[in-house]
């Protein structure tokens, strides 16, 4: 997909949430291994607060490594 702030080449990916290392993006349709994420990589340092939790979700997401923007499609209940 092309970026719609930029036209660079996006990036398709997973963010996910885990309560004990906070939020992380990694490239294709699967999450890293615990190991990597420990370590720091495809930290997301876009949260306002962090709270841990034993918690964990995913989101299908876009990432454009050129403006640092990241497109989710939701819904939001009514």
């Amino acid at each position: 997909m092309i970026c719609p702030y930029c036209n660079g080449e996006m990036r398709k990916g997973i963010l996910y949430f885990d309560g004990r290392s906070g939020a992380h993006w990694n490239e294709g349709d699967a999450k890293q291994s615990f190991s990597k994420t420990i370590g720091g990589s495809g930290r997301v340092m876009a949260a306002k607060s962090y709270k841990a939790l034993s918690i964990t979700m995913t989101i299908d997401s876009l990432y454009c490594d050129s403006c640092k923007k990241m497109i989710i499609d939701t819904e939001i209940s009514r």
